[in-house]
């Protein structure tokens, strides 16, 4: 008989794990005489009914390779200090394989290895023929009776009535479950298939086997980077340089790495949890086109009052693609502007490839390494934890990143980011680095968004006139990217359009980067205010100001 469990007749709480929906505790059932295991869900909301009747659902499961499910507890543990909800459980003393890999240093003898392999199979061939699917399959996930028999757990959120989401299904160690996610699960529009399961029990298979964690350099590079938090006592030297839609970016010198770093404070405390969960993502991937991020800081900068968090990454002296662009007056030499264009077209592949949005591509965020190669920055809000919202959005005078978005994202609260996105932003970056101008310097917010549903876009007639092998390229590509109907722009997958037609744009030029490169340094390092000197041959013509074209009635408005 299936029970509800209160607080009434359950006794010594004891945590033993945390997991990804919530904490997981060891309880007396004092009517049932042994011991349970409850799992609490910290949900709230409209899910909370959500999950009742998912625990009501796996209750009705019987199978011997499938963890017991006694009931639903409803209370208030007494470590907690407001009502939860949760699933009552067997409680298996012999722990999981993980804990079984663990005790043992390595894996389990061959024989017993095979067994419990055979037994996830079995388990999850039960689960799929119910239309179950599991979702976090992995070593802590498979516990082990007494006789070391398998019981799968941890599947709570079926697919029958919740729809995959990367923020619930993921959990607290970022590393975790990705370990055991199929590549494909990396997308914005991916519904799971029994498929997402079959790659997590190969992930799995290779763990019992091997007595190991896959992927273990990445597990120790994100552990290090984890414990690196940054206060006080090793920054100084601190100097404003930037105000972002998040809060207020310093540079400051780090004693014990002997160089500057950048230092991103963060103002808005409700997206705060999301920028951390995002920052350990950006610590455990490596591109060089990407700004590197070092850690964590906590603390109160000397220009402010209370103590704040941030996260700590690389200072790039040489500022950005906007601040080249008003220090040479124009835009940079064509080759170095091919060469930049390639850059963050192969940094926006690795970042959709990881299943990243960017969502605020533009010059100010493409920064410049001291040699002047691009590196993306401020893609603090991706689409794998946090749902697009128009208020995280930067916003500056004149609209700022509103010139940037697509269509079809202005003035939608009910949007959802796509990779297409990116891709528009991407044409107006293009625009931008070409002309050596900003986008609607003279229209605001309500002008650009109402112009820009009705197809306008910024003007091409002065770089139509720049005859320069590959510009007529660089320019059909961009009005590809800016296409009203997001289905068809292109993207930036492999040997996909963008990709390859940057690439063989900037090859047609190489040969002249060394060269406009130092110039463009001498240039800087001068700090003169003169327009840099190009050779006729590769000068880039930049449009003037301008602003969406109005009919006499819009102006009127």
């Amino acid at each position: 008989m299936r029970q509800k469990f209160h607080d009434e007749g359950l006794d010594t709480w004891h945590c033993i794990g945390q997991g990804g929906f919530g904490s997981v505790y060891k309880v007396k059932a004092v009517n049932m005489g042994h011991d349970v295991a409850i799992k609490l869900i910290h949900t709230g909301g409209d899910l909370d009914e959500e999950v009742k009747k998912e625990a009501n659902y796996l209750k009705l499961l019987s199978c011997n390779f499938v963890l017991s499910i006694y009931g639903m507890y409803e209370g208030t543990p007494p470590t907690e200090q407001k009502k939860q909800i949760g699933m009552v459980m067997e409680f298996m003393k012999r722990g999981s394989v993980e804990t079984l890999c663990k005790n043992l240093s390595g894996p389990p003898p061959f024989p017993l290895a095979c067994r419990l392999i055979h037994e996830v199979a079995l388990g999850m061939n039960f689960l799929h023929s119910l239309g179950i699917l599991h979702r976090d399959l992995k070593p802590q996930n498979v516990m082990l009776s007494d006789e070391l028999h398998v019981r799968l757990a941890d599947f709570g959120l079926c697919t029958q009535s919740i729809s995959f989401n990367p923020s619930i299904q993921e959990p607290t160690d970022t590393a975790g479950t990705v370990k055991y996610m199929p590549p494909e699960a990396f997308d914005l529009n991916y519904k799971p298939s029994r498929s997402f399961d079959r790659y997590s029990f190969a992930v799995l298979v290779w763990s019992i086997l091997s007595g190991k964690e896959p992927f273990e350099a990445l597990i120790t590079h994100q552990k290090k980077m984890e414990d690196r938090k940054f206060g006080n006592d090793s920054l100084s030297d601190w100097t404003q340089i930037g105000k972002g839609g998040f809060g207020n970016v310093y540079k400051a010198k780090h004693e014990k790495m002997g160089h500057y770093v950048a230092i991103k404070l963060l103002n808005d405390v409700g997206v705060e949890k999301s920028l951390f969960q995002e920052a350990k993502f950006q610590k455990v991937f490596s591109c060089k086109f990407v700004l590197r991020v070092y850690g964590i800081y906590e603390g109160t900068p000397p220009d402010e009052k209370i103590k704040q968090k941030g996260m700590v990454m690389e200072f790039m002296k040489r500022g950005s693609v906007k601040t080249l662009c008003e220090n040479l007056r124009g835009p940079p030499p064509f080759a170095l502007a091919c060469c930049l264009i390639h850059e963050v077209a192969l940094g926006m592949r690795f970042l959709h490839s990881e299943g990243f949005l960017h969502r605020d591509l533009k010059p100010e965020n493409v920064m410049l390494s001291d040699d002047l190669h691009a590196q993306l920055a401020d893609f603090g809000l991706c689409a794998v934890s946090v749902t697009y919202c128009a208020s995280n959005q930067e916003e500056t005078q004149n609209a700022g990143t509103v010139k940037y978005m697509p269509p079809e994202a202005l003035d939608n609260p009910n949007y959802k980011p796509a990779r297409s996105f990116d891709v528009y932003s991407f044409a107006i970056f293009l625009w931008a680095i070409l002309s050596g101008e900003e986008p609607y310097p003279s229209a605001g917010r309500a002008l650009v968004e109402r112009c820009v549903k009705k197809g306008q876009r910024p003007p091409l007639d002065e770089l139509s006139k720049n005859s320069t092998a590959g510009m007529k390229d660089l320019l059909d590509l961009m009005q590809k990217c800016w296409e009203g109907d997001p289905s068809k722009r292109p993207t930036f997958a492999d040997h996909q359009e963008i990709v390859s037609l940057t690439e063989n744009v900037f090859l047609k030029h190489e040969h002249k980067i060394y060269d406009e490169v130092n110039k463009v340094l001498k240039k800087l390092d001068s700090g003169t205010s003169d327009p840099l000197e190009i050779p006729e041959d590769i000068v880039d013509h930049p449009a003037p100001p301008t602003q969406p074209n109005l009919t006499d009635e819009e102006k009127g408005k």
